[in-house]
């Protein structure tokens, strides 16, 4: 009788490990930067949501998972291109250039989702929201959604950096 639940018998009589149970995919992950969403409604609900999701993803036991350190990598590039625009002399002229940029995040999201930095759901907020930004006006929403997100999801998990 197998004792052990990471291990079960395979057809062939061989114990094998067990898959690591799945995290269910929230729906607002992939669509929560909704452009009919008004922002009251992006800061204020949506953004605590999925600061919850996000936030049930952490792992405790290994602190590699949706640490704060590596939300935020991912706030301060996109902040920095936000810096970029505004220096420049026509910010949405100047976002045809930077667009590829923002896209390029999406797969770094996918980087760290491969490398065990994020989980299934961060992932998927990220690469859809991503994509999701078309204008320079869709950014700087972005960006308020995203601290606010920031904000709450620090409020859920202070201790760690």
């Amino acid at each position: 009788m197998n004792m052990d639940r990471n291990f079960t018998n395979n057809q062939y009589g061989k114990f094998q490990k067990n898959p690591k149970p799945q995290m269910e995919l929230h729906d607002i992950m992939k669509k929560s930067f909704n452009k009919d969403n008004d922002d009251a409604t992006l800061i204020s609900k949506n953004a605590e949501e999925v600061a919850e999701i996000i936030f049930k993803e952490y792992d405790y036991h290994r602190k590699s998972k949706n640490k704060n350190s590596q939300i935020r990598k991912f706030f301060d590039e996109l902040f920095g291109i936000k810096i970029r625009l505004e220096s420049s002399k026509d910010p949405e002229e100047e976002f045809k250039n930077v667009k590829p940029l923002i896209y390029l995040l999406a797969s770094k999201a996918a980087y760290a989702k491969g490398r065990e930095k994020i989980g299934e759901n961060l992932y998927e907020f990220f690469k859809n929201n991503f994509l999701a930004i078309s204008s320079y006006k869709d950014l700087k929403r972005f960006i308020l959604y995203f601290e606010a997100i920031l904000g709450y999801y620090k409020f859920k998990n202070p201790k760690e950096s």
